[in-house]
């Protein structure tokens, strides 16, 4: 993708569920007015692999206009929605997304190189019955629940829900989250 419109990345998701691969992201940010939670799902093996700049940053996806929006739903929204087995995000910036900055839902997921920062929830949430996860080299900080003005203590760095076995967090680091940095909860 080397454009910063949403829907160009949005078609490519589409792409991804029906054919597998690999979608790389060139521009410096990319910010979602429209769109809710991006999903990548699929039967098949694929995922979003950001581009490193010249400066050393990577890119962004910002959900910040989408989450200022009227829509009250957005608040429960995830910025980027993993669903099923083998998929992977690589080198990008996730911030300010309604609620989570990723949802996993799945298995065998890799997520590795990824900040995820100012989102209304957790960083990283993984979901009971998602197993065998990587999360390497992540890098979680300033999630905080907005909407209640960090009165509800959520705004964990990393999330895992009783249920989530065999999951991996290999050089991953949490700091100042409203919440814990790495925190357990039996559902949402």
């Amino acid at each position: 993708i080397t454009s910063d419109d949403e829907s160009a990345l949005s078609q490519a998701l589409f792409y991804l569920w029906k054919k597998g691969g690999i979608i790389y992201i060139d521009p410096p940010i990319i910010n979602f007015k429209d769109q809710g939670s991006l999903s990548v799902t699929g039967t098949l093996k694929g995922g979003i692999i950001g581009i490193k700049r010249d400066n050393g940053e990577y890119p962004r996806f910002n959900f910040k206009p989408k989450r200022d929006s009227t829509e009250s739903s957005y608040q429960y929204s995830s910025g980027i929605d993993v669903v099923g087995s083998n998929k992977f995000i690589k080198n990008i910036i996730i911030e300010n997304a309604g609620a989570y900055g990723i949802f996993i839902n799945g298995n065998k997921n890799i997520i590795e190189n990824v900040i995820t920062r100012y989102n209304g929830r957790s960083g990283i949430y993984i979901s009971s019955g998602s197993n065998s996860n990587s999360l390497n080299y992540c890098y979680s900080y300033r999630n905080f629940n907005f909407n209640f003005y960090g009165k509800k203590v959520e705004g964990d760095g990393f999330t895992v829900e009783i249920g989530a076995n065999n999951n991996v967090f290999n050089e991953c680091y949490a700091w100042d989250n409203i919440g814990n940095g790495f925190g357990y909860v039996y559902s949402e």
